[in-house]
Parts: structure tokens; C-alpha cells; sequence
């Protein structure tokens, strides 16, 4: 557990979260600043509209008082070569008194696959984490989306875009290097696959690359794992492995974010 910051939410922050809040979101796996959208995009999308919403609440009292909430969302729209998807999460916990988690996130993106192995990109994303320090960041950008192989057992999809980043960050010391309010270009492209390898075992993995224009020392890299056994018909484990690198962080920042995830998973 990450020792709290200090900053004072901003209004930015709170109106975020409340939007976050009332429409149901909640990536519960989002702890890290940049995020895998390829694990958002719909495995077999449907005509139409669709969609799911995931969340809870839990209040402890007696030996141990604490609050959390958790909520995650999805709404997609799939018609023709269009395939937009909206995405959102918040956390929320506290014991005793003392916050140990506020964050949310919301990635909205457009995807058009015009021809079976290349299409175009729209996306924009907000987000905030407050024990990294994040008021709030946010991106927008376009690129374009290939997909070079696409076989039953194996596909890879290579993508390259741009997009603009503004992030606010608190408790930046006035002697640090790093401003608390940053305005970048960056280059962002990405390398994704999925691995049948048998029918008991799936392999993906995908990894970001997010330079710079101006300074290519200055990049967020981001590489996503994720092995699926199946245990027996519907029944799976999933285990995640997610690492998160941000070259140029403020000080009292860590570079490196780490995260492992295991879960069972019902699939029918």
C-alpha cells in the first residue's frame, strides 16, 4: 500500500470522480497511468448496442472500519466498420479514517476497420490518482490500426497515432525539475497478440510506446501479459502481469509501477 500524498483534490478531481461515480465506472484492474485499451476492445462485437456495468460497496465496523467502492462500466456500439466503445472505472477505499485509494478513469474510443486489416483510431481519456500524485490527465489523439497476421491460432495488430497530453500533478516541489502542469505531443503506437497455443492455454501481450515529439527520453512505456487456462469447460484462471515505466516522473514519484492480478473467470 502506497503512503498517501498529501495534495488537496482540486475541483477538476472531484468532478470527475462525481462523473465517474454516477455513471457506473470501475476498472477495477486501472492502477497504473497508462492503461491496456486493447483488453477493453469487444472480443466478438454485436450489432448494436451493448454493454455491462460492475459494482459494489463494502463497510466494515467493530475490529475494522473501513468504506470501498469499486465500479466498472462498458458501453459499445458496433455497425457496419464502426466499433466505438466507452469505458470507466472508480476506486474509492478508506480505513480508519485514512484514504488508501481515489482514482478513476474513462477511455473513450473509436475504431474503424475499413478494410479487414487496417482501419483508423479515434480515442480521448481522462483519469486521476491521487497516490500518484495525479489531479488529472488528459489525452486525445488519432492513428491508424493494422493487423499484419490474423490466423485461428494467431493474431498481431500494430497501431501509431498521435495524441496531445495535459496532466496536473500535486506535491511537485518548486525545486523540482518536473512542472506540476505539463502540455505534451507524443508519439503513441502499440504491438499487441494473441497466442492460441492449445486449447487450455491462451497467451496476449501487449506493449505501448509513448515518446515525446520534442524529447524522445521522455516517454510512458506500458507491456500487458496475460495468460488464460482453462480449467475445466467454462472455467478459467487468468493471471496479469502489468509494468508500467514513466521516464521523467517528479521526484517523490516512483518510475516503475508494477501489478499483478489473478482471477477466475466464467466464460458460456
Amino acid at each position: 500500500m502506497k503512503e498517501r500524498r498529501t495534495g488537496v483534490p482540486t475541483s477538476s478531481r472531484l468532478l470527475v470522480g462525481a462523473i465517474l461515480a454516477l455513471l457506473g465506472p470501475g476498472l477495477g484492474d486501472v492502477a497504473l497511468a497508462q492503461v491496456n485499451t486493447e483488453a477493453m476492445r469487444p472480443a466478438v462485437p454485436k450489432e448494436g448496442v451493448h454493454g455491462w456495468l460492475k459494482g459494489g460497496i463494502t463497510w466494515k465496523t467493530g475490529n475494522t472500519n473501513s468504506f470501498s467502492t469499486s465500479w466498472v462500466g462498458k458501453v459499445a456500439y458496433h455497425k457496419g466498420v464502426h466499433t466505438p466503445f466507452l469505458q470507466l472505472s472508480f476506486n474509492y477505499s478508506v480505513a480508519t479514517d485514512s484514504r488508501y485509494e481515489n482514482k478513476g478513469f474513462a477511455h473513450l474510443r473509436w475504431p474503424a476497420m475499413w478494410h479487414r486489416r487496417v482501419g483508423s483510431e479515434l480515442f480521448a481519456q481522462v483519469e486521476f490518482n491521487e497516490f500518484t500524485s495525479q489531479i488529472i490527465r488528459t489525452l486525445a489523439g488519432a492513428g491508424v490500426r493494422v493487423a499484419p497476421v490474423l490466423t485461428k491460432r494467431f493474431e498481431l495488430y500494430v497501431g501509431t497515432g498521435y495524441m496531445f497530453e495535459y496532466e496536473e500533478l500535486s506535491d511537485v516541489a518548486t525545486d523540482d525539475p518536473h512542472p506540476s502542469v505539463t502540455k505534451f505531443h507524443r508519439w503513441t503506437s502499440y504491438v499487441s497478440f494473441r497466442l492460441l497455443v492449445n486449447k487450455w492455454l491462451v497467451v496476449a501481450n501487449t506493449v505501448y510506446l509513448q515518446p515525446r515529439f520534442r524529447d524522445f527520453g521522455d516517454y510512458r512505456f506500458l507491456e500487458s501479459l496475460s495468460l488464460m487456462f482453462k480449467i475445466y469447460k467454462v472455467l478459467h484462471l487468468q493471471q496479469m502481469l502489468t509494468v508500467a515505466y514513466d521516464s521523467r516522473p517528479p521526484r517523490h514519484i516512483y518510475p516503475w509501477d508494477t501489478q499483478m492480478v489473478t482471477k477466475l473467470v466464467v466464460k458460456f
